[in-house]
């Protein structure tokens, strides 16, 4: 064989096996991608639709706990691979099975970073069109939060409306059923964190017979409830009854008004 054609020969066998190490882990992006951060909806359940509910910005409260979990909504961007003329196991399904999560400082400072295992499962897309299915991943661990509440000062005892806010970087992995890994590209959530600002207050907690007024004192209803909200200390209002509950003795001033 001439030198050049064994040259040529080589050339083309080290593009073939570059070109199989290219495909092995799909470009960010071009697979799976994170939409947004569902909010939850009723019986604290979520949906995979990209037209529910989306949380812009998280709320913390580092009072009530030192987690932030959410809901990661996750498109698939691969297009059928299976063809009704012949038959065929359809290949382009995601599994999702982790994420990957740095916590940051609006400085730019890194406080944490973990990985999260986790189960999720995506359709391929249609035409031009994606799937979409749901991994819950926890964004803020307790490791985070504790170096959070001490670097911002939030540990005063006392109530504060804003203590600061940080940045959460996320990106979810899954492997198709083909047995292609993909991944999604970075995913930047910000979460305002406070100390005692998700506590509420409602009329009805208040006792008005006691000389100390306003106060969170009265019972609640013989025969009632209080409804807890999905995920106490993030996004949603905790009623200073529940926060008393919650942090019995510790709770004694910072559930009160």
């Amino acid at each position: 064989m001439a030198t050049w054609m064994k040259r040529a020969s080589v050339l083309g066998l080290m593009a073939g096996v570059g070109g199989l190490l290219a495909s092995a882990c799909a470009d960010n992006e071009q697979t799976i991608f994170i939409r947004q951060v569902q909010a939850p909806e009723t019986e604290c359940g979520y949906t995979a639709d990209p037209s529910g509910a989306a949380v812009g910005i998280g709320v913390l409260d580092l009072a009530l706990t030192t987690e932030y979990r959410a809901g990661l909504l996750v498109g698939n961007q691969l297009v059928p691979r299976a063809n009704a003329d012949r038959p065929a196991a359809e290949t382009n399904r995601v599994r999702l099975t982790e994420a990957e999560v740095r916590v940051e400082l609006t400085t730019g400072e890194e406080v944490g970073s973990f990985t999260v295992p986790g189960t999720g499962f995506i359709d391929p897309g249609t035409g031009s069109e994606p799937s979409y299915g749901m991994f819950l991943s926890t964004l803020v661990d307790s490791a985070s939060g504790k170096v959070i509440l001490d670097k911002l000062g939030g540990a005063s005892g006392t109530r504060s409306s804003t203590v600061g806010r940080i940045v959460t970087v996320v990106k979810v992995f899954g492997r198709t059923l083909g047995g292609k890994d993909v991944e999604s590209g970075e995913y930047r959530f910000p979460i305002e964190v406070c100390y005692g600002c998700l506590i509420s207050f409602p009329p009805d907690a208040n006792d008005p017979t006691l000389a100390k007024q306003p106060n969170c004192l009265k019972a609640s209803e013989t025969g009632s409830t209080l409804e807890e909200p999905c995920l106490a200390g993030q996004d949603q209002p905790v009623d200073c009854r529940i926060c008393k509950a919650r942090l019995g003795a510790a709770g004694a001033t910072l559930c009160e008004p």
